[in-house]
């Protein structure tokens, strides 16, 4: 993997809109919900307006297995999508192979065979890839074989531990860093999420030192692991993480932790459900912001509405997004 990210698209973007956004964390929080202060923001006309507005993008999916029958659609969904964004890179909460005998779905001969997928997709170690590579789902680690194959633990700007079944990616793009911390954590297996694990989380976490353009962004498979956190550590991940990622049910929701801490987010499935989605992220300047959108796979993007769309702003609150030309999700089973 070559972290051979895009250049900000927008160099002058804080000079051509700080008029407009400069109205500060605290003010994000009190004025965007009334009609005498409305940040414009919430006034573009569609996605492409928001991503032209936009510092860069990325976007997160899980549990597509590729190419096949079972999750072909929502992967072609998805795949448009991530190219219609320009995403910088995309993340990858696991569940993304399956065997034995034989990958189906063939995820791995054509996130390979892709040169641009290939050189910015960072995977989260799930028991699908456990199942892969080892002797069965439970098979704690094995699903490491991925990042060797995907040659990420050789790149130097990841440092994966010595099990290659977890890592840290810090991704830099113009003068912002993503760091992306994952640990292990299948849905199978006699002990999941050891404490070795679980601490990794908080030590890498807690091993990055803030300026304010940071984005920090932890993950593990399992649904809400910061449950297996002890009080203090589940403290530490909420309050210096911007976002935290899980999935395993395929089912997209927000987890309910405090509006002023980490947003976490179960990233649902990108095929195998009924729901087929992935996750768009939009990065904002003035304040430094995400705008994470629950996109439906098998359709053309939209702008989201009530709990597919939130904004988490660094070092501040997660608000609504309030978007005017919002839509709502399609009934699943029209009348």
């Amino acid at each position: 993997m070559n972290p051979k990210l895009r250049q900000n698209k927008h160099p002058d973007l804080l000079t051509t809109i700080t008029v407009a956004l400069l109205i500060g964390v605290s003010g994000l929080s009190s004025t965007c919900n009334n009609g005498s202060d409305h940040d414009p923001f919430r006034d573009v006309e569609d996605v492409a307006a928001l991503d032209a507005q936009s510092i860069f993008t990325f976007a997160i999916f899980s549990d597509n297995k590729g190419t096949g029958p079972d999750s072909g659609i929502a992967m072609a969904g998805m795949v448009e999508g991530v190219a219609e964004m320009e995403a910088q890179f995309v993340l990858g909460l696991g569940d993304h192979l399956q065997g034995p005998p034989l990958d189906t779905q063939d995820f791995l001969g054509w996130v390979t065979a892709d040169a641009w997928w290939a050189d910015h997709f960072y995977p989260v170690i799930a028991d699908g890839e456990n199942n892969y590579y080892g002797t069965g789902q439970g098979d704690w680690g094995a699903g490491s074989g991925l990042l060797d194959d995907l040659g990420l633990c050789d790149q130097p700007n990841v440092t994966c531990r010595d099990n290659h079944a977890e890592y840290h990616a810090v991704l830099e793009v113009g003068d912002v860093t993503v760091h992306f911390i994952t640990a292990h954590y299948p849905d199978s297996g006699l002990a999941p999420f050891p404490a070795e694990s679980r601490q990794y989380l908080v030590d890498e976490v807690q091993s990055i030192a803030r300026t304010g353009r940071e984005i920090i962004i932890a993950a593990a498979h399992t649904g809400d692991w910061l449950e297996e956190l002890s009080e203090a550590n589940r403290s530490i991940l909420l309050q210096n993480c911007d976002l935290l990622l899980g999935a395993t049910t395929h089912i997209y929701k927000r987890y309910d932790y405090p509006d002023d801490a980490a947003l976490f987010l179960n990233t649902g499935s990108t095929g195998y459900s009924l729901w087929n989605n992935y996750l768009q992220v939009n990065v904002l300047d003035a304040p430094l912001r995400l705008v994470v959108q629950n996109m439906k796979a098998v359709d053309p993007r939209f702008l989201q509405e009530g709990e597919n769309c939130w904004i988490k702003v660094i070092g501040g609150l997660i608000l609504p997004c309030d978007f005017t030309n919002a839509e709502p999700w399609p009934p699943l089973f029209p009348e």
